[in-house]
């Protein structure tokens, strides 16, 4: 790779919001490294992202820290030795410092949720706190709400603020992927195949939990991969009496036609209507063990499990597929902060090439994009035409050529 020349030696600091995702040090690493070695640049580490520089304002408003002492600890507390020191919330970083970071999981400087930060004095605070240590551009790393964050940063003052989608949600408007999703769905599938491997054994259905908050990619996306023969996500509307019935249905049809067991993915974010205590896995895995019990025959034996699989769709070290990406955007951010147009945004992956998009752009465009894969997984989670009640219409046929013109 070819550094672009640069007219002044840039301060960039760098944080990490939100939930955590696998190749987050990827990331992290790529980008130090490449401004330490390619761009003449200093890089500043925030801990924690937006707490980070939320505790270190609170820490000079009120006197617990001088201005002279923080810019003394910022000299005297350098890359590894500022990383463990647990009272320092900002450090600059070296090359030694990411050393080992390339297939780790989680994010070496911490990442957190704060609340905080979406009131305008906090950010206040912030934005003079940045303009104090001279830094040029920020870039954030994260999902939905870092990234909202980060569009408020921009619209609040002059710094050049770039957001990378790191999030195995994976709805971020805009990008076809994001830094995390391909280690997650692997996660996810190597899961699925265990759990199959037991269903199948005990003639259960197992509801599995999915995460991705208040979109169904993952469920969605993981079962097609893993070949589930259900997935609910809440794009699709609520799960009220009416779905779980029709659910309970196409799964003793399937059962009648000699399948074995049956495996349901839920995404977390759906709507159990009316309003249970339970989560959508439960109250879907309650239901269907109730309507197995009041049948006749063989079937009144079958039985539904159900399990949230939770935090361990983050973990683990990332896939080849997500470090390479993460590499992609540590180049792509560089070559923004570079071209001296001070222009900010969120880097994007399209057609195969990283793009800077606007920030704001509507989350109804993503849901849109996506339907296609909706019906393609659909329709070949049946193994025979009559798995639905209803014959699959043209508009659906056409649906299913589009999917697979896109894939």
């Amino acid at each position: 790779m070819k550094a672009r020349q640069v007219n002044k030696r840039k301060n960039v600091a760098i944080l990490f919001s939100g939930g955590d995702s696998p190749g987050m040090n990827a990331f992290a690493r790529a980008f130090v490294r490449l401004g330490c070695n390619c761009y003449d640049s200093n890089i500043l580490g925030v801990k924690d992202g937006y707490l980070g520089l939320v505790r270190s304002c609170q820490k000079l408003s009120c006197g617990a820290l001088t201005s002279e002492d923080f810019e003394s600890l910022l000299i005297d507390r350098r890359g590894q030795f500022g990383i463990s020191c647990l009272d320092q919330d900002v450090v600059w970083l070296d090359g030694e410092s990411v050393s080992g970071l390339a297939r780790r999981g989680g994010i070496f400087l911490g990442c957190a949720r704060c609340p905080e930060f979406f009131k305008s004095v906090f950010r206040r605070e912030v934005v003079n706190l940045l303009a104090k240590l001279r830094i040029d551009s920020l870039v954030t790393c994260g999902g939905e709400g870092t990234l909202q964050g980060a569009q408020q940063l921009a619209r609040e003052s002059q710094l050049q603020v770039l957001g990378v989608p790191a999030t195995i949600d994976n709805d971020t408007p805009g990008t076809e992927t994001a830094i995390g999703v391909d280690t997650a769905l692997n996660t996810i599938v190597e899961a699925v195949s265990r759990f199959s491997h037991t269903a199948d054994s005990h003639h259960r259905i197992m509801v599995l939990e999915i995460m991705g908050r208040n979109s169904g990619y993952l469920a969605q996306t993981s079962a097609l991969a893993a070949g589930a023969e259900i997935v609910v996500t809440p794009e699709r509307g609520n799960l009220d009496e009416a779905k779980m019935r029709g659910i309970a249905e196409r799964v003793e049809r399937l059962m009648l036609k000699g399948r074995r067991h049956a495996i349901i993915l839920v995404a977390e974010g759906v709507q159990v209507s009316p309003v249970a205590d339970a989560g959508p896995a439960k109250a879907l895995s309650d239901y269907l063990a109730a309507h197995f019990s009041h049948l006749r025959g063989p079937l009144n034996r079958i039985e539904s499990r159900h399990s949230v699989l939770g935090h361990l769709q983050r973990g683990g070290a990332p896939s080849v597929a997500d470090c390479i990406l993460a590499n992609q955007f540590a180049v792509s951010a560089w070559e923004e902060i570079s071209a001296n147009h001070q222009k900010g945004g969120i880097l994007a992956l399209t057609h195969g090439r990283m793009r800077l998009q606007p920030f704001g752009r509507s989350r109804r465009d993503l849901i849109r994009d996506r339907r296609s894969q909706y019906l393609l997984q659909k329709h070949v989670s049946k193994r025979w035409r009559g798995d639905s009640p209803h014959d699959i219409g043209q508009s659906e046929r056409g649906g299913i050529q589009v999917a697979f013109a896109k894939r």
